[in-house]
C-alpha cells in the first residue's frame, strides 16, 4: 500500500510503500542496505518510524554492523498516545526492537509542559540506555535533566551546550539523575529537580524547574560522594549563549531558579572570580530624588504635585503614596502609573520594584523613560520571574527575578548605548539589555513608574487577571 513519497519536481516521485512485518521485500530491503553501507560509505541509519519486525530489525543491525563497524540507528516517532493510534505508549510499542536502536527522537504531539514522570516515561531515552533528543524548541534546562538536547536543525540549537559537554568532559562522567536514591545533588523539593554528571574531580549538575513561580533553592550536596571539600567548592554557572549567564555560588547560598528553566552548575574546587559588573551609580551626581514618603492624605495619594497619575477604570485600580512607598492595587492586566517631568541631562535613572502580589507578566510594575520625540522604554518585573524591555516594537524577556523581593531597575545612558540592569541586593547586576543609543536620540524629558500595557501606554488587556499589588520606591536620577 502507498506510504510516504516526497515530490522530485516534474511530475516525479521518490515514494514508498508500506509492507507486512514480515515479507520477502524485507530481503531486498536488506541487501540495498549492504550495498549502501559497503559502497557509499553510509554510516547510520534514519527510521522515522519502523515498518518492520524485531526479526528484521535484528537483521538490519547486524548487515550494517558487519559492513562498517559503529554504524549508528537513529528512531523518530510522534506521540502515539492518540485514539488515532490506539492510545499506546510509544516505548512500549517498538521496545523489543531498542536494542538494537542507539538513539531516540519523540517528537510530534508530546508536550514539554507536562510533569516529570511524563518526560521520564513518555519522552526520555535514559530508561532504555539511549540518548535522546527534542523536537523544536523544547526545553533544554528540563532536557538536561534527562541528558536530552534539541535537534540541530529542527527548531533549536544545542551547539553551545554540546561545547559545555566537551569542556566538561561528559563522556567519561557517570550520570546520576534525580530518580536516583544515590544522588549526590538534591533539591528538597518535587517540582525543582536535579541530575548529577560526575567526574572524579568534578560534578555537572544540571538543574530544572517545574515549580509555577520563581524559587530560591539551596542545594544539598553530598560533597563526600563527589570527592571534593566543601570549604573549596564552589556552585560555577559557565556562560552559555542562549541558556544562562555566568554565575558564581557558594556551598549553602540559595540559587534562584525560574519557571521552566534551570541551570548548568559545575562544582568544583577551581578558584574563580567573575569579572566585575559596572555600578551604574558610580561617578554619578544625583539630581533628582523621590523615596515616595509623603502624607497619603496629600492630593493625588501624597504625591508631589508634579506627578500626573493615569489609572485604568477597572474597579478596584488605585496608586497612592503610603509607609514610603506608592502602591498600586489593580489587576494583573490594567495599567496604574504615574509620569513626571525629569531635570535636564539626566543619564542615569533607577527606582526599587517590588512585585509583592502582582500577577502582571507584559502589564507587570516597572520604570519607563520618555525621550523628547515621544519614544519611549521600559523594564519591567514579570510575573514568571523574568524581566521584560519593551521599546514599543518588541518586548525582550531577559534575566531572572525572584518573587518578593526588592528589585533595583537603572536606565543607564551613555553615548552610543541604553543600558538595562538590574539586581535584587545590589551583590550582582544583571544586564538586561543593552539598546543602540540611535534608537532613543536626544535627553530624555519625563519618568513613568508603575504598570503600563504593551508599548509603555495607558491601555488595558482584555483579560483582566487576578487582583494583586506592587510597589515602587527611591526614584533618582543621576548626571
Amino acid at each position: 500500500m502507498p506510504a510516504w513519497h516526497q515530490p522530485l519536481g516534474n511530475a516525479r516521485y521518490d515514494a514508498a510503500v508500506a509492507t507486512t512485518g514480515l515479507s520477502r521485500w524485507h530481503n531486498y530491503y536488506l541487501q540495498g542496505l549492504d550495498y549502501l553501507v559497503r559502497r557509499l560509505g553510509v554510516d547510520g541509519l534514519y527510521l522515522d518510524g519502523i515498518g518492520y519486525d524485531r526479526e528484521i530489525m535484528k537483521r538490519v543491525r547486524k548487515v550494517m554492523q558487519r559492513a562498517r563497524p559503529g554504524c549508528l540507528i537513529d528512531f523518530h516517532s510522534g506521540n502515539s498516545f492518540s485514539s488515532t493510534y490506539g492510545l499506546n505508549n510509544v516505548a512500549s510499542l517498538y521496545m523489543e526492537l531498542f536494542p538494537c536502536i542507539d538513539s531516540l527522537w519523540f517528537g510530534e504531539g508530546f508536550n514539554y509542559n507536562e510533569s516529570p514522570d511524563y518526560w521520564l516515561v513518555e519522552m526520555a531515552g535514559i530508561p532504555y540506555g539511549m540518548f535522546s533528543e527534542m523536537l523544536g524548541a523544547g526545553n533544554p534546562w528540563r532536557g538536561m535533566v534527562y541528558g536530552t538536547t534539541n535537534r540541530l536543525g529542527w527548531g533549536g540549537d544545542p551547539r553551545e551546550i554540546w561545547k559545555l559537554w566537551d569542556s566538561f568532559g561528559i563522556a567519561d562522567a557517570r550520570m546520576v539523575g534525580y530518580w536516583d536514591a544515590a544522588s549526590p545533588v538534591r533539591t528538597g523539593r518535587d517540582d525543582v529537580l536535579a541530575t548529577a554528571y560526575v567526574r572524579k574531580d568534578r560534578t555537572l549538575v544540571a538543574l530544572a524547574s517545574w515549580a509555577e513561580t520563581g524559587q530560591a533553592v539551596k542545594l544539598d550536596v553530598d560533597f563526600k560522594a563527589l570527592g571534593l571539600d566543601p570549604a573549596k567548592a564552589h556552585l560555577y554557572a559557565p556562560p552559555v549563549k542562549g541558556f544562562q549567564g555566568e554565575a558564581l555560588f557558594e556551598p549553602g547560598e540559595a540559587v534562584p531558579v525560574l519557571p521552566g528553566r534551570g541551570w548548568l552548575l559545575l562544582i568544583d574546587q577551581q578558584e574563580r572570580k567573575l569579572p566585575p559588573v559596572h555600578d551604574p551609580f558610580a561617578g554619578q551626581k544625583p539630581v533628582f530624588e523621590d523615596t515616595f514618603g509623603g502624607d497619603k492624605s496629600a492630593p493625588a495619594g501624597g504625591l508631589d504635585p508634579a506627578w500626573k497619575v493615569s489609572l485604568s477604570p477597572r474597579k478596584g485600580t488605585s496608586l497612592v503614596q503610603r509607609d514610603g512607598s506608592l502602591v498600586i492595587s489593580a489587576v494583573a492586566n490594567s495599567y496604574a502609573f504615574a509620569e513626571r517631568p525629569l531635570p535636564a541631562g539626566v543619564r542615569v535613572l533607577a527606582c526599587r520594584v517590588n512585585q509583592d502580589s502582582d500577577a502582571g507578566a507584559s502589564w507587570g510594575p516597572g520604570l519607563c523613560i520618555v525621550f523628547k520625540d515621544g519614544k519611549m522604554l521600559r523594564v519591567n518585573l514579570r510575573v514568571e520571574g523574568r524581566f521584560g524591555v519593551d521599546d514599543g516594537r518588541r518586548q525582550i524577556l531577559e534575566g531572572a527575578n525572584m518573587a518578593g523581593a526588592w528589585t533595583d531597575l537603572v536606565f543607564r545612558l551613555d553615548d552610543k548605548h541604553v543600558i538595562v540592569q538590574a539586581s535584587q541586593g545590589r551583590r550582582v547586576w544583571q544586564e538586561i539589555a543593552r539598546l543602540p543609543r540611535s534608537q532613543f536620540p536626544g535627553q530624555p524629558v519625563a519618568v513613568r513608574v508603575g504598570k503600563m500595557g504593551i508599548g509603555c501606554n495607558a491601555q488595558d488587556f482584555s483579560v483582566p487577571g487576578p487582583a494583586g499589588q506592587s510597589r515602587i520606591t527611591d526614584l533618582r536620577a543621576y548626571k
